[in-house]
């Protein structure tokens, strides 16, 4: 498996990481009463959304991470939880965004699932 190149920024800019669990339950309607929620097989894991921001040179390395090292997105790597900072598994869940910051800057908007 692949790991997140280090030279490149491994935080998220502060005011764009986001974190929402995986939806690991299901609710049924009953005839009577309140509906039932029941756990669902394997869990789904926790989806992130973030934004890390980048100079030219830190770009083009993570381009060729995510067109070539990852094929484009579709395969897991390693990379470190921004919550817990232990090593975790990820893989992207959308197309990452970029956009200019101007100056020779990047900015890319990633969205990532945590695979448990």
């Amino acid at each position: 498996m692949s790991s997140y190149p280090a030279t490149i920024p491994q935080k998220f800019e502060r005011d764009s990481f986001q974190m929402t669990y995986g939806k690991n339950t299901i609710r049924q309607p009953m005839s009577m009463g309140p509906p039932k929620s029941r756990s669902i097989g394997d869990p789904a894991g926790p989806q992130i959304r973030g934004t890390v921001e980048m100079t030219a040179s830190e770009f083009s390395t993570w381009e060729a991470f995510y067109l070539t090292t990852i094929n484009n997105g579709a395969d897991v790597f390693d990379w470190v939880h921004p919550i817990t900072g232990s090593a975790a598994d990820f893989i992207y869940t959308s197309e990452p965004t970029i956009r200019s910051l101007g100056g020779g800057s990047w900015a890319v908007d990633m969205q990532l699932e945590i695979i448990l």
